[in-house]
C-alpha cells in the first residue's frame, strides 16, 4: 500500500489526520521499518498498517513515541497503563465540564 492511499485510509478510518511526515517521524523512531520498493515508493504491509494505527491512538492519548516503541516490541510497563488510566480520567472529566458548560444532557 502506497504511503498516500495508507494516510487517506487511516485519516479517514481514525479521524485523525495522519500525513507522510508523521509516518517519516515513527520510521526515525524505529516504530516502523519500511522496506523502499522500485524508487522512492514505500510499500505497507498489513502489519504497517495495524502498527502505525496503534501509533497513532497511542500518540493521541498522549503517549511518548518511545514508550509506543517499547509497547510495540512487546515491552509490558506498568506506567503505560497508568497513562492511559490518566489520560482516560482528563478525558472523563472534560467531557463532564463540556457538558455543564453548554448544558448537554448525555444520550443513553
Amino acid at each position: 500500500m502506497k504511503s498516500d492511499v495508507l494516510c487517506n485510509q487511516l485519516s479517514n478510518e481514525l479521524g485523525i489526520m495522519v500525513d507522510p511526515t508523521r509516518l517519516s517521524k515513527y520510521e526515525a523512531r524505529g516504530i516502523i521499518r519500511t522496506p523502499r520498493k522500485l524508487g522512492k515508493y514505500k510499500d505497507y504491509s498489513d502489519n504497517d498498517y495495524d502498527r502505525i494505527k496503534k501509533t497513532v491512538l497511542l500518540s493521541e492519548f498522549g503517549v511518548h513515541l518511545d514508550d509506543v516503541r517499547r509497547y510495540l516490541m512487546g515491552v509490558q510497563t506498568p506506567e503505560l497503563e497508568e497513562v492511559f488510566k490518566d489520560r482516560i480520567r482528563k478525558l472523563d472529566k472534560l467531557v463532564q465540564l463540556g457538558r455543564a458548560v453548554w448544558n448537554i444532557t448525555p444520550t443513553v
